[in-house]
């Protein structure tokens, strides 16, 4: 039994999250408690270092916990408002119900959130994943690309083979951790910083890389 794990966001579909009022958000939050946001960080990793700040300030772990889960509150919130202008990838669903089809399992392992993941799926009527690991798995502790929380679940899994079929430098990390090949979808443009030459097989569309996977994964 083969098994595909994949990226979500301009993976599978496109969120269109709002980030700039996003992080206007987790700011202004912060600005309450006299902390900056640091907005050279990802979103995440932004929050991480406030929740850091914040305990190192207050020396309470339950205060720090709670300012933590209301910048994590406020994320996911932004995230559920992104679904009504979500699109899908262009051959996303059709790709999805073809390694279906071909009794190739998939799961979904994300910095998204796992209800964002259930709506979104839904809303595009794409086939179930075998399980969700999305940042709010594992109490926000194994954050994509750490994979220390995805093998957890993985070795619930039955299968033989695996890949990681995702669009950035985050999905090549995960994929190394787990000694796995990786493919990376090139279908916008801006996806840059990605070392193309060693780390992965790349494919401009759906259709390419079913190609590429009947040669490369598909042919045992």
């Amino acid at each position: 039994m083969n098994l595909v794990i994949f990226d979500f966001d301009r993976t599978l579909v496109n969120l269109n999250v709002d980030w700039e009022r996003m992080r206007k958000r987790l700011g202004d939050y912060c600005k309450g408690f006299n902390i900056n946001f640091d907005q050279s960080k990802n979103t995440f990793e932004g929050s991480k270092i406030a929740g850091k700040l914040f305990f190192k300030r207050s020396g309470d772990k339950k205060l720090a916990d709670g300012f933590y889960a209301n910048l994590i509150e406020i994320m996911k919130d932004e995230e559920i408002l992104s679904i009504k202008n979500a699109k899908p990838m262009d051959g996303a669903k059709n790709f999805l119900e073809w390694i279906r089809k071909r009794g190739v399992k998939f799961i979904v392992f994300s910095y998204n959130h796992r209800r964002c993941i259930i709506e979104t799926f839904k809303k595009f009527g794409f086939p179930p994943p075998e399980i969700i690991v999305g940042c709010d798995d594992l109490e926000y502790k194994y954050i994509k690309p750490d994979t220390r929380g995805l093998k957890k679940k993985l070795a619930k899994i039955k299968y033989d083979r695996a890949v990681v079929i995702g669009d950035s430098e985050s999905d090549l990390a995960a994929g190394e951790s787990l000694g796995l090949k990786v493919y990376i979808l090139k279908l916008y443009d801006g996806q840059n910083g990605i070392d193309d030459k060693k780390r992965f097989i790349s494919a401009k569309n759906f259709s390419e890389l079913k190609k590429i996977l009947l040669k490369d994964f598909l042919n045992n």
